[in-house]
């Protein structure tokens, strides 16, 4: 992770580890609308605040959450269960969260309220666990424990990878690689829509401003071997064979912007 991520939370970093890595991650970006202009009034000004400072600090403990419990949990000394599950106690004890003075009533807002659902929290024995449903590059979290398995019985509607139109010819030369130009030390899989572009139930596995829509023969590649997994927030997942989702299992690319199919040739 860069330190620019740290600063914007306003936190000091001593020593940089080389498994931090860039927030931005594929479905991670968050676009923030403008507000129509208003007239200055001090007590409606004082309120503005108030909420944005608010919104601002829950913000940088979501995007602190995100950080801790799919990246860097263990370089904390977290311990993650196979199934991506933290105790919850543990994770607010970060120093991370903790410069924030995180609570529990933080993160069960947040989780409530996320509207990606990228967060589960549960109690267990009278003890608070959180993971994020997926998303991971901790290679402790099993699939099969975190995700359901896609097979020919369960298989959703579509499957479709977005991107941008500066990693088209790649990604038509060499297929999608996972946790594309970082490897797969950034994350553990290629992740899909299982929506069309432009459904609202599209809430993650794809970034609202992506150029291109790249759809997957599901079927076949099941049929070939390739492992595929759905997340608790309707996000396919693969780690593709050795890394890759092969490009024969490419059916279509399409321009979102401009609503044209695109040629898939090499």
């Amino acid at each position: 992770m860069h330190l620019e991520y740290l600063s914007t939370l306003g936190l000091c970093v001593v020593q940089q580890s080389p498994l931090l890595l860039n927030f931005a991650g594929e479905e991670d970006e968050i676009a923030v609308p403008e507000e129509p202009a208003q007239k200055y009034h001090p007590q409606s000004q004082t309120r503005r605040e108030h909420r944005d400072s608010a919104g601002g600090r829950e913000l940088k403990i979501s995007k602190t959450l995100v950080q801790i419990l799919r990246h860097t949990a263990l370089e904390f000394d977290i311990d993650v269960r196979p199934d991506g599950f933290c105790l919850l106690q543990e994770v607010l004890g970060c120093k991370w969260l903790a410069s924030l003075n995180a609570t529990q009533a933080d993160v069960e807002r947040i989780v409530a309220g996320n509207d990606k659902k990228r967060f589960e929290l549960k109690e267990d024995e009278g003890r608070f666990f959180v993971r994020a449903v997926q998303g991971h590059s901790m290679k402790a979290v099993d699939d099969d424990q975190l995700l359901e398995h896609v097979t020919l019985k369960n298989l959703p509607d579509c499957c479709v990878h977005g991107t941008y139109r500066k990693h088209f010819e790649s990604i038509k030369a060499k297929g999608l690689l996972v946790g594309g130009r970082q490897g797969r030390s950034f994350r553990n899989h290629v992740h899909f829509s299982s929506f069309k572009p432009g459904d609202k139930r599209v809430i993650s596995g794809m970034r609202y401003d992506c150029d291109i829509g790249i759809w997957i023969d599901l079927k076949k590649a099941i049929e070939d071997g390739v492992p595929f997994y759905m997340s608790a927030n309707q996000v396919i997942l693969s780690p593709g064979i050795d890394g890759v989702v092969d490009k024969k299992y490419f059916t279509q690319a399409r321009d979102l912007r401009n609503k044209k199919d695109l040629s898939l040739a090499g």
